[in-house]
Protein backbone atom coordinates (compact mmCIF):
# COMPACT_ATOMS: atom_id res chain seq x y z
CA UNK A 1 0.00 0.00 0.00
CA UNK A 2 2.89 2.39 0.66
CA UNK A 3 4.15 1.88 -2.88
CA UNK A 4 0.75 2.44 -4.48
CA UNK A 5 -0.91 5.72 -3.46
CA UNK A 6 -4.34 4.74 -4.74
CA UNK A 7 -4.33 1.58 -2.62
CA UNK A 8 -3.06 3.35 0.49
CA UNK A 9 -5.86 5.91 0.18
CA UNK A 10 -8.44 3.13 -0.09
CA UNK A 11 -7.31 1.53 3.18
CA UNK A 12 -7.07 4.83 5.03
CA UNK A 13 -3.35 5.60 4.95
CA UNK A 14 -3.32 9.31 4.17
CA UNK A 15 0.44 9.61 4.15
CA UNK A 16 3.43 7.25 4.22
CA UNK A 17 4.23 8.91 7.55
CA UNK A 18 1.02 7.40 8.94
CA UNK A 19 2.21 3.87 8.27
CA UNK A 20 4.81 4.03 11.03
CA UNK A 21 2.25 5.44 13.47
CA UNK A 22 -0.26 2.78 12.47
CA UNK A 23 2.31 0.08 13.19
CA UNK A 24 3.00 1.55 16.61
CA UNK A 25 -0.72 1.77 17.34
CA UNK A 26 -1.25 -1.84 16.23
CA UNK A 27 1.60 -3.05 18.46
CA UNK A 28 0.29 -0.95 21.35
CA UNK A 29 -3.17 -2.46 20.95
CA UNK A 30 -1.59 -5.93 21.13
CA UNK A 31 0.13 -4.92 24.36
CA UNK A 32 -3.18 -3.60 25.75
CA UNK A 33 -4.77 -6.96 24.91
CA UNK A 34 -1.92 -8.74 26.72
CA UNK A 35 -2.40 -6.54 29.79
CA UNK A 36 -6.13 -7.23 29.73
CA UNK A 37 -5.40 -10.95 29.63
CA UNK A 38 -3.04 -10.59 32.61
CA UNK A 39 -5.79 -8.81 34.56
CA UNK A 40 -8.18 -11.67 33.88
CA UNK A 41 -5.58 -14.25 34.92
CA UNK A 42 -4.88 -12.42 38.18
CA UNK A 43 -8.60 -12.28 38.97
CA UNK A 44 -8.80 -16.04 38.38
CA UNK A 45 -5.85 -16.56 40.75
CA UNK A 46 -7.59 -14.40 43.36
CA UNK A 47 -10.72 -16.55 43.09
CA UNK A 48 -8.70 -19.74 43.35
CA UNK A 49 -7.10 -18.44 46.57
CA UNK A 50 -10.55 -17.29 47.72
CA UNK A 51 -9.17 -13.86 48.40
CA UNK A 52 -11.80 -11.51 49.79
CA UNK A 53 -11.35 -7.83 49.15
CA UNK A 54 -12.46 -5.15 51.55
CA UNK A 55 -15.41 -3.25 50.10
CA UNK A 56 -13.50 0.04 50.04
CA UNK A 57 -10.58 -1.52 48.18
CA UNK A 58 -12.91 -3.35 45.79
CA UNK A 59 -14.73 -0.09 45.03
CA UNK A 60 -11.46 1.71 44.34
CA UNK A 61 -10.27 -1.06 42.06
CA UNK A 62 -13.60 -1.11 40.24
CA UNK A 63 -13.40 2.68 39.78
CA UNK A 64 -9.86 2.36 38.41
CA UNK A 65 -11.04 -0.33 35.98
CA UNK A 66 -14.00 1.76 34.84
CA UNK A 67 -11.89 4.88 34.34
CA UNK A 68 -9.14 2.97 32.53
CA UNK A 69 -11.81 1.51 30.23
CA UNK A 70 -13.16 4.98 29.54
CA UNK A 71 -9.66 6.22 28.70
CA UNK A 72 -9.24 3.31 26.29
CA UNK A 73 -12.59 4.04 24.62
CA UNK A 74 -11.79 7.75 24.22
CA UNK A 75 -8.29 6.96 23.00
CA UNK A 76 -9.51 4.67 20.24
CA UNK A 77 -12.29 7.05 19.23
CA UNK A 78 -9.86 9.99 19.18
CA UNK A 79 -7.43 8.04 17.02
CA UNK A 80 -10.13 7.02 14.56
CA UNK A 81 -11.82 10.44 14.33
CA UNK A 82 -8.81 12.73 14.77
CA UNK A 83 -10.88 15.20 16.82
CA UNK A 84 -8.77 17.42 19.05
CA UNK A 85 -11.49 17.62 21.70
CA UNK A 86 -11.43 13.83 22.11
CA UNK A 87 -7.65 13.70 22.05
CA UNK A 88 -7.51 16.33 24.77
CA UNK A 89 -10.14 14.51 26.86
CA UNK A 90 -8.32 11.20 26.51
CA UNK A 91 -5.03 12.78 27.61
CA UNK A 92 -6.58 14.58 30.60
CA UNK A 93 -8.55 11.52 31.68
CA UNK A 94 -5.41 9.39 31.42
CA UNK A 95 -3.56 11.81 33.70
CA UNK A 96 -6.35 11.57 36.29
CA UNK A 97 -6.37 7.77 36.15
CA UNK A 98 -2.60 7.59 36.55
CA UNK A 99 -2.76 9.89 39.55
CA UNK A 100 -5.60 7.90 41.16
CA UNK A 101 -4.07 4.52 40.32
CA UNK A 102 -0.70 5.45 41.78
CA UNK A 103 -2.23 5.48 45.25
CA UNK A 104 -3.54 1.92 44.93
CA UNK A 105 -0.14 0.33 44.58
CA UNK A 106 1.13 0.88 48.10
CA UNK A 107 0.26 -2.05 50.36
CA UNK A 108 2.31 -3.77 53.03
CA UNK A 109 -0.06 -6.70 53.45
CA UNK A 110 0.73 -9.79 51.35
CA UNK A 111 -3.00 -10.42 50.94
CA UNK A 112 -3.27 -7.14 49.08
CA UNK A 113 -0.58 -7.99 46.53
CA UNK A 114 -3.23 -8.97 43.98
CA UNK A 115 -4.75 -5.51 44.25
CA UNK A 116 -1.35 -3.96 43.63
CA UNK A 117 -0.78 -6.24 40.65
CA UNK A 118 -4.18 -5.52 39.09
CA UNK A 119 -3.83 -1.78 39.73
CA UNK A 120 -0.42 -1.80 38.04
CA UNK A 121 -1.92 -3.57 35.02
CA UNK A 122 -4.62 -0.92 34.69
CA UNK A 123 -1.96 1.78 35.00
CA UNK A 124 0.04 0.07 32.24
CA UNK A 125 -3.07 -0.03 30.06
CA UNK A 126 -3.51 3.73 30.47
CA UNK A 127 0.17 4.35 29.74
CA UNK A 128 -0.22 2.39 26.51
CA UNK A 129 -3.24 4.57 25.70
CA UNK A 130 -1.00 7.61 26.11
CA UNK A 131 1.23 6.29 23.32
CA UNK A 132 -1.77 6.19 21.00
CA UNK A 133 -2.91 9.62 22.24
CA UNK A 134 0.46 11.08 21.38
CA UNK A 135 0.28 9.67 17.85
CA UNK A 136 -3.24 11.07 17.49
CA UNK A 137 -2.09 14.49 18.65
CA UNK A 138 0.85 14.51 16.24
CA UNK A 139 -1.42 13.56 13.36
CA UNK A 140 -3.86 16.32 14.25
CA UNK A 141 -1.08 18.89 14.42
CA UNK A 142 0.47 17.74 11.15
CA UNK A 143 -2.92 17.91 9.43
CA UNK A 144 -3.83 21.29 10.93
CA UNK A 145 -0.77 23.11 9.67
CA UNK A 146 1.50 25.72 11.16
CA UNK A 147 -1.11 28.28 12.13
CA UNK A 148 -2.73 26.26 14.92
CA UNK A 149 -2.09 26.76 18.62
CA UNK A 150 -3.32 24.12 21.06
CA UNK A 151 -3.41 24.17 24.82
CA UNK A 152 -3.85 20.89 26.65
Amino acid sequence: ALNKRELSGEIGIESPLHAAGDRVVAKTLVEIANVTSEIAEEIIRMRERRLELEKEMFDKLRLLAKNAGNVFDKTVEAFLTNKISLIREAIKDAEKVLEFGGGLGKFENYEQSSIRIIASYFISLVKYCNIINEISLHRFLRKSGDNVSIQL
